[in-house]
């Protein structure tokens, strides 16, 4: 199985603008992502961010959302975003249920058989949900997300 490849990008924000600059591309293995992304945080001080190679961050402004979303609500284990989220992000065509926890993010996709699992798994630790289709962000309840994927469902089947 051919391993997808990612671009590792620096994030900066100089008047408020975001920046991304390129620092590597290699393919993924959580781990070895991980503590590149770590190693570049500590070496430019600056977040950096994992993106799947054949997408160009400038052109997807939702990213910096997301990225202020997670330093708003999230405290631990914001690698769940650095590292996975872009990868299922752009999986599952921009269309995603994206659960954002103190503890870390999950992005599932709207019709992904395991975004009801994990919306039960993670209900009474929500600090935000938000249905994010092609970029527009749209917050919603535990209940509503459900309903999403319920909807969804029958109308793939």
């Amino acid at each position: 199985m051919k391993k997808e490849k990612v671009s590792i990008y620096g994030l900066s924000f100089e008047n408020g603008v975001p920046s991304f600059n390129l620092r590597i591309t290699m393919e993924f293995d959580y781990y070895r992502v991980n503590n590149q992304i770590q190693d570049l945080n500590k070496e430019y001080n600056m977040q950096h961010i994992a993106i799947p190679a054949d997408i160009l961050p400038d052109n997807n402004e939702e990213i910096v959302v997301m990225h202020r979303y997670v330093e708003r609500y999230v405290k631990h284990y914001k690698s769940d975003f650095y590292v996975l989220d872009m990868l299922t992000y752009f999986k599952f065509n921009c269309k995603v249920i994206w659960v954002l926890r103190d503890n870390g993010t999950n992005m599932i996709g709207v019709e992904n058989e395991e975004t009801i699992m994990v919306l039960e798994h993670y209900a009474d630790r929500c600090k935000a949900i938000f249905l994010i289709d092609n970029g527009r962000f749209k917050k919603v309840s535990l209940n509503k997300a459900i309903e999403i994927f319920n909807k969804s469902k029958i109308t793939s089947n």
